[in-house]
């Protein structure tokens, strides 16, 4: 299931003015199954009306949501109002009567829609090619680094883990050999000493001449 927005219904900033109820809409078409969601500020205070289920000339249901005076960014009234309707009609008042002054209404409002269509499809389509890595994840990722991926043929751990694992330190005339179990540095020896195999055949060692 997934929650999808469906379109901005309102401009975002109205003029509220002229002496008389304003009628934001005649009637505005509802998705089947929707809510009335997002947020309403305004430069003075004042009452949204919603108006739902139309009736010849009438609305049967009317919802009030009273928006405090914000003009500020982040500031005014979140809206939530569920929908039983196929139209609605939205109205801004001032204490049932019309505003009869200079008002502007701020407005962000959606249909929100339940669905269990998919839209993946569509959302992936309509990605544009060359996106910055820095948008993917935490940013941490450059371009650059993430470009080295490019020509990888198989999982990079286990290419990592099949890379032989050398002693920490080393010297100039030390040798690596195998012990059975992961690679181990044999110090360089010293003048004639020549390289033999051990007693037990596990290791070469150093053997003065």
């Amino acid at each position: 299931m997934h929650e999808l927005l469906v379109g901005a219904i309102l401009p975002e900033s109205v003029p509220v003015a002229g002496g008389a109820t304003v009628a934001l809409s005649s009637r505005l078409a509802v998705p089947t199954g929707s809510r009335l969601v997002g947020g309403v500020r305004a430069s003075k205070a004042l009452t949204m009306r919603v108006y739902q289920n139309p009736a010849a000339d009438s609305w049967l249901v009317k919802t009030d949501v009273s928006i405090g005076a914000s003009e500020a960014e982040g500031g005014g009234t979140k809206i939530d109002i569920p929908l039983t309707s196929d139209q609605i009609k939205i109205e801004f008042i001032n204490g049932g009567t019309p505003v009869t002054d200079d008002t502007t209404a701020y407005t962000s409002l959606f249909f929100k829609k339940v669905t269990s269509e998919p839209f993946e499809p569509a959302l992936t389509e309509s990605l544009p090619t060359g996106i910055d890595a820095a948008k993917v994840g935490g940013g941490s990722v450059s371009n650059t680094e993430f470009a080295y991926l490019d020509g990888v043929s198989s999982a990079i751990q286990t290419q990592l883990d099949d890379k032989i694992s050398y002693p920490e330190s080393g010297a100039a005339g030390d040798i690596l050999y195998h012990d059975g179990t992961g690679y181990a540095r044999l110090a360089k020896g010293t003048a004639n000493q020549v390289l033999a195999m051990n007693a037990g055949a596990t290791a070469p060692e150093w053997v003065t001449l």
